[in-house]
């Protein structure tokens, strides 16, 4: 009888050390997908604190980064123009820059599917790539 005791409650524990090994492990890596359908390189420079990231991806090209989950403050060199922002890698994220040629963006895109053209950027708090240029104000604040 204590032998069959013995066993179910070594077979209960080796159950559970199972079920705990197999559970997901909590990361603090996202996705950062980059897709540029310009004519010309994009670069990203990601910063905070002891985080630093320079991205570049080349015309027409789609490049998949994996970053730290954070915040950061950026600055895009994108069709010729530099701006300065932030941008929220918080959970997997896919930034598509739209053509030079156009004054404005198609669309907007998704919350995690972002179009991105440097003098027509989303904005607004469901956002997570965002532009100072589009509050001056903001910029002299946070940079200076």
């Amino acid at each position: 009888m204590n032998n069959k005791i013995l066993i179910f409650w070594s077979f209960i524990l080796f159950l559970s050390m199972i079920t705990i090994s197999a559970a997901p492990a909590s990361t603090e890596l996202a996705r950062l997908e980059i897709k540029n359908r310009t004519h010309l390189p994009v670069h990203i420079a990601m910063r905070k604190a002891s985080y630093f990231y320079y991205l570049t991806v080349e015309p027409y090209q789609t490049k998949v980064f994996t970053v730290e989950r954070e915040t950061y403050l950026h600055t895009t060199w994108a069709c010729e123009q530099e701006t300065t922002g932030t941008i929220d890698v918080e959970s997997n994220l896919r930034l598509v820059f739209t053509s030079c040629y156009y004054k404005l963006s198609p669309n907007a895109g998704t919350p995690t599917m972002e179009k991105i053209h440097l003098n027509d950027s989303p904005f607004g708090t469901q956002w997570r790539y965002q532009n100072f240029n589009v509050i001056p104000i903001l910029r002299f604040f946070l940079f200076f």
